[in-house]
């Protein structure tokens, strides 16, 4: 049985953190996190995601995840709170930024 617990997640968008409250289930990842946002509460979200994510393969999904810049695809949801940010300055919109 796969034990849930609902956290909280501050997302930077454009200059403002606007916040969730999302259902996360062991094991799950800060895209898996992404994804239910867009799919259940914000489908207004930008992230990069693609169909062969989740391999840690490609870098594209880099974020900056309580202040330390991973892929999101490869990090998994421990916390309780969680702060989302873009991982350069070089923003298109949300967390898609452009690759320097």
């Amino acid at each position: 049985m796969e034990r849930s617990r609902k956290v909280k997640v501050k997302i930077l968008r454009g200059k403002v953190f606007q916040e969730y409250t999302v259902e996360a289930e062991e094991g799950m990842s800060v895209m898996d996190l992404l994804e239910r946002i867009y799919d259940e509460l914000d489908n207004t979200l930008a992230f990069f995601r693609h169909e062969a994510c989740h391999q840690e393969a490609c870098g594209k999904c880099l974020v900056k995840v309580n202040g330390r810049v991973c892929l999101a695809c490869g990090r998994e949801v421990k916390e309780d709170e969680l702060c989302l940010e873009p991982y350069n300055d070089r923003v298109i919109r949300d967390l898609v930024c452009e690759v320097r």
